[in-house]
């Protein structure tokens, strides 16, 4: 599995032909792998349970004769040619690549800091991404920023409409000064999907490393990092409600299929007894009860307007049965909007700013 999950990050094409190879190196018996895309690279050991070797040295694989590796039983290195034996008896004969000019590994040198990552916060991180821009013209707010401070850590994405935030504790470290250092989305989600088991995060100059079961993963930051994002946290609500998760997403698919394809917009009203969602598109209007009550402010009457995508996945990533909404007071220009839970003893929020209309 480690083999096919490393193979997976080389790219077929690149500027640099080495890096649609493998690294292959094999010494007393015992093969260590190496791929990735020059932004993001895998290592792992593979042990002689999975994969028998004869013969030493170090050698590249091209991609399409590394796919059949993860198949193979027995690798018999011959010179500049390797043969694969594979379980299912085939044979195949190949020819590999010279490794010098492969590039060196991402991760080198010391750490400035490393952390054992809570599971619950490495599972809340690899779906915090999809609050990060898509758009080239946002630089920074492309990556998640992971924050270390004191007995915590804080990862942080924004993509200017919406801002997702989840910390944890660290045991047995307090980092002092903070360390805050910028992950590309893409990298980030990939590295999660990769690892599994407890996870320990290493932090350099312009590199992370995060380390699972029998297999590492090395990332590049991007330069700088988030602006002050603190400032645009709600320090407390006007009205406070509190929202089913389960029901409301529900009611959001619904009022989502009917919404305008333009905008996505959809209308959370009250009415002073009751919550409904409304969403208007080229086929016809629509109106839902929404699973909320309110449980802080004088409200009678009012109404929010959202991008319903943006609403479905702030209500999604937060995964608790009951999330707490801070609302502003309703207007053409209102104030943005919190929503937090908690999950595992992790504390986590998203800001999210209503449609001007």
């Amino acid at each position: 599995m480690k083999l096919e999950r490393i193979i997976g990050l080389i790219p077929h094409k690149s500027s640099d032909p080495l890096l649609t190879c493998l690294l292959v190196e094999a010494k007393n018996g015992e093969v260590r792998v190496r791929g990735g895309n020059g932004e993001m690279e895998a290592s792992a050991p593979v042990g002689r349970e999975v994969l028998e070797v004869e013969g030493e040295g170090t050698l590249l694989l091209p991609r399409p004769l590394a796919e059949y590796l993860p198949r193979a039983r027995r690798v018999v290195l011959e010179g500049s040619g390797v043969v694969l034996e594979l379980q299912g008896g085939g044979v195949i004969r190949g020819q590999t690549v010279a490794p010098e000019g492969y590039p060196e590994p991402l991760w080198q040198g010391e750490a400035e800091v490393e952390a054992a990552l809570p599971e619950p916060f490495v599972r809340a991180l690899g779906g915090l991404a999809r609050f990060t821009a898509r758009e080239d013209f946002r630089a920074i707010f492309r990556g998640v920023q992971l924050e270390l401070k004191g007995r915590g850590v804080r990862a942080v994405a924004s993509d200017g409409y919406r801002l997702g935030l989840v910390e944890a504790p660290l045991e047995g470290l307090e980092v002092d000064p903070p360390v805050h250092q910028v992950l590309p989305r893409w990298s980030l989600e990939g590295a999660i999907r990769l690892l599994s088991g407890p996870v320990r995060l290493s932090v350099g100059r312009g590199r992370a490393r995060l380390a699972g079961e029998g297999l590492e993963v090395a990332l590049t930051a991007m330069e700088g990092e988030y602006p002050n994002y603190e400032r645009v946290i709600p320090k407390e609500p006007a009205f406070r409600v509190r929202v089913v998760r389960e029901s409301a997403l529900a009611v959001l698919d619904e009022a989502l299929d009917m919404s305008d394809p333009q905008n996505r917009r959809v209308d959370l009203a009250y009415d002073g007894q009751g919550w409904a969602l409304e969403a208007e598109g080229p086929y016809g209007r629509g109106r839902w009860p929404f699973p909320a009550r309110l449980e802080e402010g004088g409200l009678e009457a009012g109404t929010w307007v959202f991008n319903g995508r943006h609403l479905r996945e702030t209500l999604a990533w937060l995964e608790v049965p009951e999330i707490e909404g801070w609302l502003s007071v309703p207007g053409p220009s209102p104030a943005p909007t919190l929503w937090r839970g908690e999950w595992q003893g992790l504390r986590g929020l998203v800001v999210l700013a209503p449609l001007r209309v």
